[in-house]
Protein backbone atom coordinates (compact mmCIF):
# COMPACT_ATOMS: atom_id res chain seq x y z
CA UNK A 1 0.00 0.00 0.00
CA UNK A 2 1.57 3.32 -1.00
CA UNK A 3 1.48 6.46 1.11
CA UNK A 4 -1.34 8.08 -0.84
CA UNK A 5 -3.74 5.14 -0.60
CA UNK A 6 -2.78 4.61 3.04
CA UNK A 7 -3.89 8.17 3.87
CA UNK A 8 -7.09 7.69 1.86
CA UNK A 9 -7.77 4.59 3.96
CA UNK A 10 -7.56 6.67 7.13
CA UNK A 11 -10.02 9.21 5.71
CA UNK A 12 -12.49 6.52 4.64
CA UNK A 13 -12.44 4.91 8.07
CA UNK A 14 -13.13 8.32 9.57
CA UNK A 15 -16.17 8.94 7.40
CA UNK A 16 -17.61 5.47 7.84
CA UNK A 17 -17.14 4.81 11.53
CA UNK A 18 -16.14 7.82 13.56
CA UNK A 19 -18.74 10.45 12.87
CA UNK A 20 -15.80 12.79 12.42
CA UNK A 21 -17.80 16.03 12.28
CA UNK A 22 -19.07 15.50 15.83
CA UNK A 23 -16.21 13.73 17.58
CA UNK A 24 -14.00 15.85 19.85
CA UNK A 25 -10.23 15.93 19.40
CA UNK A 26 -9.58 13.59 22.31
CA UNK A 27 -12.88 11.68 22.47
CA UNK A 28 -13.22 8.18 21.12
CA UNK A 29 -16.50 7.27 19.38
CA UNK A 30 -18.76 5.07 21.50
CA UNK A 31 -18.54 2.28 18.90
CA UNK A 32 -14.76 2.16 19.36
CA UNK A 33 -15.02 2.25 23.16
CA UNK A 34 -17.50 -0.63 23.00
CA UNK A 35 -15.19 -2.65 20.75
CA UNK A 36 -12.28 -2.11 23.17
CA UNK A 37 -14.37 -3.27 26.10
CA UNK A 38 -15.51 -6.40 24.30
CA UNK A 39 -11.93 -7.28 23.40
CA UNK A 40 -10.60 -6.57 26.89
CA UNK A 41 -8.07 -4.07 25.54
CA UNK A 42 -7.49 -0.95 27.68
CA UNK A 43 -8.22 2.40 26.05
CA UNK A 44 -4.65 3.48 26.74
CA UNK A 45 -3.38 0.85 24.30
CA UNK A 46 -4.99 2.67 21.35
CA UNK A 47 -3.60 5.62 19.40
CA UNK A 48 -5.62 7.46 16.77
CA UNK A 49 -4.77 10.48 14.63
CA UNK A 50 -7.17 11.54 11.86
CA UNK A 51 -6.85 14.76 9.91
CA UNK A 52 -8.44 16.01 6.72
CA UNK A 53 -6.05 17.08 3.99
CA UNK A 54 -5.80 20.85 4.08
CA UNK A 55 -7.30 21.03 7.55
CA UNK A 56 -5.51 22.90 10.30
CA UNK A 57 -6.63 20.69 13.21
CA UNK A 58 -7.06 16.92 13.51
CA UNK A 59 -10.57 15.54 13.59
CA UNK A 60 -9.54 12.94 16.15
CA UNK A 61 -6.43 13.02 18.29
CA UNK A 62 -6.24 10.26 20.89
CA UNK A 63 -2.89 9.22 22.42
CA UNK A 64 -1.45 10.43 19.14
CA UNK A 65 2.01 11.11 20.56
CA UNK A 66 2.47 7.77 22.30
CA UNK A 67 5.39 5.76 20.93
CA UNK A 68 4.02 2.52 19.46
CA UNK A 69 5.51 -0.48 17.70
CA UNK A 70 4.27 0.07 14.13
CA UNK A 71 5.03 -3.40 12.71
CA UNK A 72 5.06 -3.20 8.91
CA UNK A 73 3.73 0.38 8.83
CA UNK A 74 7.42 1.25 9.29
CA UNK A 75 7.93 0.30 5.65
CA UNK A 76 5.98 3.44 4.68
CA UNK A 77 8.67 5.52 6.40
CA UNK A 78 11.50 3.67 4.66
CA UNK A 79 9.99 3.61 1.18
CA UNK A 80 8.78 7.20 1.12
CA UNK A 81 12.15 8.42 2.42
CA UNK A 82 13.89 6.41 -0.30
CA UNK A 83 11.61 7.92 -2.93
CA UNK A 84 12.55 11.44 -1.89
CA UNK A 85 16.26 10.74 -1.26
CA UNK A 86 16.97 8.67 -4.40
CA UNK A 87 14.24 9.86 -6.78
CA UNK A 88 11.69 7.66 -8.57
CA UNK A 89 13.96 6.66 -11.46
CA UNK A 90 16.83 5.40 -9.31
CA UNK A 91 18.20 1.99 -10.24
CA UNK A 92 20.64 -0.20 -8.34
CA UNK A 93 23.70 -1.54 -10.20
CA UNK A 94 25.17 -5.04 -9.99
CA UNK A 95 28.58 -5.05 -11.68
CA UNK A 96 30.58 -7.94 -13.14
CA UNK A 97 34.38 -7.90 -13.58
CA UNK A 98 37.05 -10.29 -14.78
CA UNK A 99 40.18 -10.81 -12.71
CA UNK A 100 42.27 -12.36 -15.44
CA UNK A 101 42.55 -12.49 -19.25
CA UNK A 102 39.57 -13.47 -21.40
CA UNK A 103 40.14 -15.24 -24.70
CA UNK A 104 37.93 -17.47 -26.86
CA UNK A 105 35.27 -17.74 -24.14
CA UNK A 106 37.81 -18.76 -21.49
CA UNK A 107 38.33 -16.54 -18.46
CA UNK A 108 41.71 -17.54 -17.05
CA UNK A 109 41.09 -16.20 -13.59
CA UNK A 110 38.25 -15.14 -11.35
CA UNK A 111 34.82 -13.70 -12.02
CA UNK A 112 33.91 -10.85 -9.67
CA UNK A 113 30.35 -9.82 -8.82
CA UNK A 114 30.09 -6.50 -7.03
CA UNK A 115 26.75 -6.09 -5.29
CA UNK A 116 24.97 -2.75 -5.41
CA UNK A 117 22.31 -3.52 -2.80
CA UNK A 118 19.52 -4.30 -5.29
CA UNK A 119 16.44 -5.20 -3.19
CA UNK A 120 14.65 -6.88 -6.09
CA UNK A 121 17.28 -8.95 -7.89
CA UNK A 122 15.09 -12.01 -8.48
CA UNK A 123 16.33 -15.25 -9.99
CA UNK A 124 14.84 -14.14 -13.33
CA UNK A 125 16.86 -10.92 -13.22
CA UNK A 126 19.99 -12.82 -12.19
CA UNK A 127 19.49 -15.22 -15.10
CA UNK A 128 19.27 -12.27 -17.51
CA UNK A 129 22.46 -10.80 -16.05
CA UNK A 130 24.35 -14.09 -16.49
CA UNK A 131 22.97 -14.50 -20.01
CA UNK A 132 24.24 -11.00 -20.87
CA UNK A 133 27.61 -11.94 -19.40
CA UNK A 134 27.76 -15.06 -21.52
CA UNK A 135 26.89 -13.07 -24.65
CA UNK A 136 29.86 -10.86 -23.86
CA UNK A 137 32.18 -13.81 -24.30
CA UNK A 138 32.48 -15.45 -20.88
CA UNK A 139 31.79 -19.18 -21.00
CA UNK A 140 34.45 -21.04 -19.02
CA UNK A 141 35.88 -19.72 -15.75
CA UNK A 142 39.06 -21.36 -14.52
CA UNK A 143 39.17 -19.52 -11.20
CA UNK A 144 36.75 -18.64 -8.42
CA UNK A 145 33.66 -16.53 -7.98
CA UNK A 146 34.56 -13.46 -5.91
CA UNK A 147 31.57 -11.92 -4.16
CA UNK A 148 32.09 -8.24 -3.33
CA UNK A 149 29.39 -7.24 -0.85
CA UNK A 150 31.33 -4.38 0.72
CA UNK A 151 28.66 -1.76 -0.03
CA UNK A 152 27.00 -2.83 3.23
CA UNK A 153 28.75 -3.32 6.55
CA UNK A 154 27.85 -6.96 7.18
CA UNK A 155 28.97 -6.74 10.83
CA UNK A 156 26.19 -4.20 11.48
CA UNK A 157 23.42 -6.44 10.14
CA UNK A 158 21.38 -8.40 12.65
CA UNK A 159 21.33 -12.01 11.43
CA UNK A 160 19.18 -13.32 14.23
CA UNK A 161 15.58 -14.28 13.40
CA UNK A 162 12.70 -12.22 14.76
CA UNK A 163 11.07 -15.33 16.22
CA UNK A 164 11.65 -19.07 16.59
CA UNK A 165 10.93 -19.70 12.91
CA UNK A 166 14.51 -19.16 11.80
CA UNK A 167 14.10 -20.48 8.28
CA UNK A 168 10.89 -18.69 7.32
CA UNK A 169 11.32 -16.31 4.40
CA UNK A 170 10.30 -13.21 6.39
CA UNK A 171 13.41 -13.72 8.54
CA UNK A 172 15.84 -13.50 5.59
CA UNK A 173 18.62 -11.01 6.28
CA UNK A 174 19.97 -8.40 3.83
CA UNK A 175 23.23 -8.33 1.90
CA UNK A 176 24.69 -6.04 -0.76
CA UNK A 177 24.71 -9.00 -3.17
CA UNK A 178 21.29 -10.41 -2.36
CA UNK A 179 19.66 -12.65 -4.99
CA UNK A 180 16.04 -13.81 -4.91
CA UNK A 181 15.67 -12.69 -1.27
CA UNK A 182 17.91 -15.69 -0.38
CA UNK A 183 14.79 -17.87 -0.53
CA UNK A 184 14.12 -21.29 -2.02
CA UNK A 185 10.66 -22.50 -2.98
CA UNK A 186 10.35 -26.19 -2.11
CA UNK A 187 8.08 -27.81 -4.70
CA UNK A 188 6.26 -30.95 -3.53
CA UNK A 189 4.74 -33.29 -6.16
CA UNK A 190 3.05 -36.67 -5.69
CA UNK A 191 4.11 -39.32 -8.22
CA UNK A 192 3.30 -42.96 -8.74
CA UNK A 193 6.46 -44.08 -6.95
CA UNK A 194 6.43 -41.56 -4.12
CA UNK A 195 6.80 -37.84 -3.41
CA UNK A 196 9.14 -35.71 -5.50
CA UNK A 197 10.67 -32.60 -3.91
CA UNK A 198 12.82 -30.05 -5.71
CA UNK A 199 13.67 -26.37 -5.23
CA UNK A 200 13.22 -23.22 -7.27
CA UNK A 201 15.70 -21.75 -7.87
CA UNK A 202 17.98 -24.77 -7.92
CA UNK A 203 21.23 -24.39 -5.99
CA UNK A 204 24.27 -26.63 -6.36
CA UNK A 205 25.02 -26.02 -2.68
CA UNK A 206 21.72 -27.53 -1.45
CA UNK A 207 21.00 -31.24 -1.08
CA UNK A 208 17.66 -32.73 -0.02
CA UNK A 209 17.32 -36.00 1.88
CA UNK A 210 13.71 -36.70 0.95
CA UNK A 211 12.02 -39.28 3.19
CA UNK A 212 8.45 -38.05 2.73
CA UNK A 213 5.96 -40.92 2.26
CA UNK A 214 3.04 -40.85 -0.14
CA UNK A 215 -0.17 -41.89 1.66
CA UNK A 216 -3.92 -42.13 1.18
CA UNK A 217 -6.34 -39.91 3.03
CA UNK A 218 -7.52 -36.30 3.01
CA UNK A 219 -5.14 -33.61 1.85
CA UNK A 220 -3.50 -31.58 4.60
CA UNK A 221 -1.01 -29.78 2.38
CA UNK A 222 2.60 -29.61 3.43
CA UNK A 223 1.81 -29.02 7.10
CA UNK A 224 2.90 -32.50 8.14
CA UNK A 225 6.20 -32.47 6.29
CA UNK A 226 9.03 -32.34 8.82
CA UNK A 227 11.86 -29.95 7.91
CA UNK A 228 15.33 -30.08 9.47
CA UNK A 229 18.69 -28.59 8.47
CA UNK A 230 21.19 -31.41 9.00
CA UNK A 231 24.43 -29.71 7.98
CA UNK A 232 25.79 -26.46 6.53
CA UNK A 233 29.26 -27.45 5.25
CA UNK A 234 30.44 -27.87 2.61
CA UNK A 235 26.85 -27.62 1.40
CA UNK A 236 23.51 -27.25 3.14
CA UNK A 237 21.65 -30.52 3.61
CA UNK A 238 17.93 -30.64 4.47
CA UNK A 239 16.07 -33.66 5.82
CA UNK A 240 12.38 -33.92 4.91
CA UNK A 241 10.15 -36.44 6.69
CA UNK A 242 6.45 -37.12 7.22
CA UNK A 243 3.47 -38.00 5.05
CA UNK A 244 1.90 -36.41 1.99
CA UNK A 245 -1.50 -37.35 0.57
CA UNK A 246 -2.02 -38.42 -3.03
CA UNK A 247 -5.04 -36.12 -3.11
CA UNK A 248 -2.98 -32.97 -2.53
CA UNK A 249 -1.56 -32.51 -5.97
CA UNK A 250 1.37 -30.12 -6.29
CA UNK A 251 2.11 -27.61 -3.53
CA UNK A 252 5.03 -25.51 -2.33
CA UNK A 253 6.51 -23.76 0.69
CA UNK A 254 9.23 -21.12 1.07
CA UNK A 255 12.34 -21.34 3.22
CA UNK A 256 15.46 -19.22 3.68
CA UNK A 257 18.06 -21.70 4.88
CA UNK A 258 21.33 -21.41 2.93
CA UNK A 259 24.02 -18.97 4.17
CA UNK A 260 24.33 -15.92 1.96
CA UNK A 261 27.62 -16.63 0.15
CA UNK A 262 26.79 -20.33 -0.26
CA UNK A 263 23.34 -19.49 -1.65
CA UNK A 264 24.69 -17.02 -4.21
CA UNK A 265 27.36 -19.41 -5.45
CA UNK A 266 24.92 -22.32 -5.57
CA UNK A 267 22.33 -20.43 -7.61
CA UNK A 268 25.05 -18.92 -9.84
CA UNK A 269 26.61 -22.31 -10.58
CA UNK A 270 23.27 -23.99 -11.29
CA UNK A 271 22.21 -21.29 -13.76
CA UNK A 272 25.68 -21.00 -15.29
CA UNK A 273 25.96 -24.73 -15.95
CA UNK A 274 22.42 -24.84 -17.38
CA UNK A 275 23.60 -22.23 -19.90
CA UNK A 276 26.50 -24.48 -20.86
CA UNK A 277 29.11 -22.61 -18.87
CA UNK A 278 31.64 -24.00 -16.41
CA UNK A 279 33.47 -22.76 -13.33
CA UNK A 280 36.43 -24.70 -11.94
CA UNK A 281 36.84 -22.90 -8.64
CA UNK A 282 34.78 -22.21 -5.55
CA UNK A 283 33.78 -18.85 -4.03
CA UNK A 284 34.98 -16.34 -1.53
CA UNK A 285 33.95 -12.99 -0.12
CA UNK A 286 36.15 -9.98 -0.71
CA UNK A 287 36.55 -6.56 -2.28
CA UNK A 288 37.01 -6.33 -6.04
CA UNK A 289 40.71 -6.74 -6.87
CA UNK A 290 42.28 -3.48 -8.05
CA UNK A 291 43.25 -4.82 -11.45
CA UNK A 292 39.87 -6.38 -12.26
CA UNK A 293 38.36 -5.27 -15.58
CA UNK A 294 34.70 -4.30 -15.99
CA UNK A 295 32.56 -6.65 -18.08
CA UNK A 296 28.90 -5.78 -17.59
CA UNK A 297 26.47 -3.84 -15.36
CA UNK A 298 22.99 -5.12 -14.62
CA UNK A 299 20.51 -2.37 -13.74
CA UNK A 300 17.65 -3.03 -11.35
CA UNK A 301 14.02 -2.14 -11.86
CA UNK A 302 13.30 1.53 -11.08
CA UNK A 303 12.71 2.53 -7.49
CA UNK A 304 8.98 3.08 -8.06
CA UNK A 305 8.54 -0.61 -8.93
CA UNK A 306 10.70 -1.70 -6.02
CA UNK A 307 8.64 0.40 -3.59
CA UNK A 308 5.44 -1.17 -4.89
CA UNK A 309 6.79 -4.65 -4.18
CA UNK A 310 8.00 -3.70 -0.70
CA UNK A 311 4.66 -2.25 0.39
CA UNK A 312 2.23 -4.50 -1.48
CA UNK A 313 3.83 -7.73 -0.26
CA UNK A 314 5.25 -6.30 2.99
CA UNK A 315 8.67 -7.67 2.06
CA UNK A 316 10.97 -7.34 5.08
CA UNK A 317 14.35 -8.00 3.51
CA UNK A 318 13.65 -5.54 0.68
CA UNK A 319 12.87 -2.80 3.19
CA UNK A 320 16.05 -3.63 5.11
CA UNK A 321 18.04 -3.45 1.85
CA UNK A 322 16.53 -0.04 1.18
CA UNK A 323 17.52 1.34 4.59
CA UNK A 324 21.11 0.12 4.15
CA UNK A 325 21.22 1.64 0.65
CA UNK A 326 20.10 5.01 2.04
CA UNK A 327 22.84 4.83 4.66
CA UNK A 328 25.51 4.04 2.08
CA UNK A 329 24.37 6.80 -0.28
CA UNK A 330 24.11 9.57 2.28
CA UNK A 331 27.27 8.75 4.23
CA UNK A 332 29.62 7.57 1.50
CA UNK A 333 30.49 4.68 3.80
CA UNK A 334 29.42 1.04 3.84
CA UNK A 335 25.72 1.09 4.69
CA UNK A 336 24.53 0.27 8.19
CA UNK A 337 21.04 0.43 9.70
CA UNK A 338 22.22 3.23 11.99
CA UNK A 339 23.54 5.31 9.09
CA UNK A 340 20.29 4.76 7.21
CA UNK A 341 18.28 5.89 10.23
CA UNK A 342 20.43 9.01 10.63
CA UNK A 343 19.98 9.85 6.94
CA UNK A 344 16.20 9.48 7.15
CA UNK A 345 15.93 11.57 10.30
CA UNK A 346 18.12 14.25 8.71
CA UNK A 347 15.85 14.31 5.66
CA UNK A 348 12.73 14.50 7.86
CA UNK A 349 14.19 17.45 9.72
CA UNK A 350 15.10 19.19 6.46
CA UNK A 351 11.52 18.74 5.21
CA UNK A 352 10.05 19.84 8.58
CA UNK A 353 8.23 16.52 9.02
CA UNK A 354 7.87 16.01 12.75
CA UNK A 355 8.38 12.40 13.93
CA UNK A 356 10.10 12.75 17.34
CA UNK A 357 9.20 9.23 18.54
CA UNK A 358 10.64 7.51 15.47
CA UNK A 359 12.99 4.58 16.08
CA UNK A 360 13.66 2.93 12.73
CA UNK A 361 15.88 -0.03 13.81
CA UNK A 362 15.98 -2.02 10.52
CA UNK A 363 13.47 -0.19 8.32
CA UNK A 364 11.09 -3.15 8.00
CA UNK A 365 9.23 -2.95 11.30
CA UNK A 366 10.25 -6.53 12.10
CA UNK A 367 11.87 -5.41 15.34
CA UNK A 368 10.52 -5.24 18.89
CA UNK A 369 12.29 -1.92 19.52
CA UNK A 370 10.82 -0.11 16.49
CA UNK A 371 8.68 2.89 17.42
CA UNK A 372 6.50 5.51 15.78
CA UNK A 373 3.57 7.66 16.87
CA UNK A 374 0.19 8.02 15.19
CA UNK A 375 0.75 11.76 14.78
CA UNK A 376 4.21 11.16 13.33
CA UNK A 377 2.86 8.71 10.77
CA UNK A 378 0.06 11.16 9.93
CA UNK A 379 2.60 13.93 9.38
CA UNK A 380 4.58 11.70 7.03
CA UNK A 381 1.51 10.63 5.06
CA UNK A 382 0.37 14.22 4.68
CA UNK A 383 3.81 15.17 3.34
CA UNK A 384 3.68 12.21 0.93
CA UNK A 385 0.24 13.31 -0.30
CA UNK A 386 1.59 16.78 -1.06
CA UNK A 387 4.87 15.50 -2.53
CA UNK A 388 5.87 16.25 -6.11
CA UNK A 389 5.93 12.47 -6.60
CA UNK A 390 2.36 11.93 -5.44
CA UNK A 391 0.29 10.25 -8.12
Amino acid sequence: MNSRSFLLFFLLVTAAHCGAETVGHGTLPQSVIGALKRSGAPKGSLSVYIKRMGGSEPLLDYNADAARNPASAMKVVTTYSALEIFGPTHRWSTRFYRDGPLSNGRLSGNLVIRGGGDPLLTVEGFWRALYALRERGVKHITGDLIIDNTLFDTASIDLEPFDNNRYRSYNAYPDAMLVNFRVNRFMVMPEASGVKVFTDPPASTLTIDNRVKLVQGPCQGARHIGFKVVSRQPTTEVLLTGNYSKKCGETAFLRSIIPQDQYLYGVFKSIWQAMGGTIDGRYWIGAKPKGAQWLYTYKSRPLTEVIRSVNKFSNNVMARQMLLSIGAKQSGQPGTPALGAVAIKSWLQKESISMPQLNIVNGAGLARQARISARGLGNLLEAAWLSRFSA
